[in-house]
């Protein structure tokens, strides 16, 4: 009996260190990670979250920009050009069947890659702080310039319920900037706003 008792114990030992080795494996590998992906203590992405106010998170060259899309729940509008600094071809559609538009619009889509490009990031927020400061979504934007194998990070944007501050989601993180409202009007309406201007 005795026998059995200190195998059993000798066991239990055996497999109390086993559940410590792993334990403190599972802990090495967390550590590892996370400096590899930049996640710091407070839960920030660091490699997403180091913009500081005054920056400007617009990465494009408004002249290079060669594709400009932005999507809502209701439409689409693209703006497209084969060549730096000409002008846009505009497509619109609508998901409420409205018949699409067509026209074209100016180098800067009528001041509107301006404003993204003199956008400035005012402060940094936490992502959870977004559905509760910032409740209503205006789109999504993508951009692709001429700088092949760089590509750009889409933008998320939303705005509060006096739709008086936009927000950018960016991979991890989020922050406000102040670029006026009225430019996401212009691009809501689309050729009536952007054709030729």
């Amino acid at each position: 009996m005795g026998i059995h008792w200190h195998s059993g114990a000798c066991a239990m030992s055996v497999s109390n260190y086993g559940r410590a080795v792993l334990l403190l494996g599972i802990g090495i590998v967390s550590g590892i990670a996370l400096t590899i992906f930049g996640i710091n203590e407070s839960g920030w992405w660091q490699g997403e979250a180091k913009l500081e106010p005054g920056s400007h998170p617009f990465e494009a060259d408004i002249n290079e920009v060669r594709s400009f899309a932005y999507t809502t729940n209701v439409m689409m509008l693209t703006a497209q050009r084969s060549m730096a600094g000409g002008p846009l071809a505009v497509q619109v559609t609508y998901a409420d069947n409205r018949a699409p538009q067509h026209c074209i619009s100016s180098p800067e889509l009528g001041g509107v890659l301006s404003s993204f490009a003199h956008s400035k990031v005012i402060k940094q927020i936490r992502p959870q702080e977004i559905k509760s400061k910032y409740p209503i979504i205006l789109g999504h934007l993508e951009v692709k310039d001429a700088v092949i194998g760089e590509p750009i990070t889409p933008w998320k944007l939303s705005i509060n319920s006096d739709h008086s501050i936009v927000v950018v989601e960016k991979l991890s993180a989020a922050f406000e900037i102040d670029i006026s409202p009225t430019t996401f009007k212009q691009l809501e309406a689309g050729c009536a706003q952007l054709a030729k201007r």
